[in-house]
């Protein structure tokens, strides 16, 4: 068995409304693909690298281009994606699984095959070497940023943001990790950094009608697995909102709602629950005692009319 250390940059649509919608939201087009390929010891054995002419998203979007110092320029001289993962599938080979820095990779890699009319189903087991890194050296339930990792384990990183280079990094984080207890012990690994993401199918003409979705505001413990509700809504910032969720079992979970307008201009919502700790503790009392203060001031000015 080999290992594909997989990263890929990816540029998006200039406005929302400039989206593809069908045959799937194409939030993101690939521009680039960066790759390592490891043995069956984690020892590198060759390196892929691939700039991708865009179809869709053909101008480079600011912040992106700023972020990856990939210009519209740089685009003209890519492959059609067609030939670049072509190219890639056959680098690859056979007998082979994908290991990824993050979540975003694999389902942005799924919908690009689909867009251009490539068979999804080539897509092998896939690893995010994140919950592995966390479970043996951070142990803190959460992501942690490439960069950072890199430093915690005292290796210099690459320059960040290009797919090459991010891939070497991931990379070189495998060789520090026992790779084989953490693939055995994935599933594990997996439950106590993935966060419970539920789409609501509703449309709700206001962001406050989601506060009686029963649907929206119950979730089952990570913990125990019984049911919760969630408590609390307060208002992160327009749009978005944090509540609190406390089970029999005496586990807390934070939980952020997101909303995201539709073109019919109602609102559809994503629920997020993720185990609490202090730092997402004192972030919603912090959030708490600011609603608190403001429902104080408006009560005095009501007390002075």
């Amino acid at each position: 068995m080999r290992y594909i250390v997989l990263d890929m940059e990816w540029n998006q649509p200039r406005h929302p409304l400039a989206a593809v919608k069908e045959p799937v939201h194409l939030k993101g087009e690939i521009i680039q693909i960066g790759a390592v390929k490891l043995d069956e010891k984690f020892r590198t054995l060759d390196t892929f690298n691939v700039m991708i002419c865009p179809k869709y998203y053909t101008k480079m979007h600011s912040r992106v281009a700023e972020l990856t110092m990939i210009s519209n320029q740089d685009l003209k001289y890519g492959k059609p994606f067609e030939k670049a993962f072509e190219d890639f599938s056959r680098w690859c080979g056979e007998e082979f699984c994908i290991l990824t820095w993050g979540w975003d990779d694999i389902p942005m890699l799924r919908d690009n095959l689909i867009i251009y009319g490539i068979d999804e189903k080539w897509i092998p087991d896939t690893y995010n070497i994140q919950p592995i890194f966390d479970q043996q050296v951070t142990k803190q339930g959460k992501q942690c940023a490439l960069s950072t990792a890199m430093e915690l384990l005292g290796e210099p990183p690459f320059e960040a943001h290009d797919a090459l280079n991010d891939a070497l990094s991931t990379a070189c984080i495998c060789r520090r990790l026992n790779m084989e207890e953490g693939i055995k012990n994935y599933a594990n690994c997996k439950r106590r950094l993935v966060p419970d993401s539920y789409n609501s199918p509703h449309e709700y003409k206001y962001c406050k009608d989601a506060k009686t979705d029963k649907k929206l505001n119950t979730f089952k413990c990570h913990d125990c697995g019984k049911e919760v509700e969630c408590e609390g809504w307060l208002t992160q910032k327009p749009a978005r909102y944090i509540a609190i969720g406390k089970c029999e079992c005496g586990k807390e979970h934070l939980i952020k709602i997101r909303f995201r307008r539709n073109e019919n201009m109602t609102y559809r919502a994503n629920r997020t629950v993720y185990p609490m700790d202090e730092s997402r503790k004192e972030y919603y009392n912090k959030k708490l005692e600011e609603k608190q203060k403001q429902k104080q001031i408006r009560l005095e000015k009501i007390g002075k009319k």
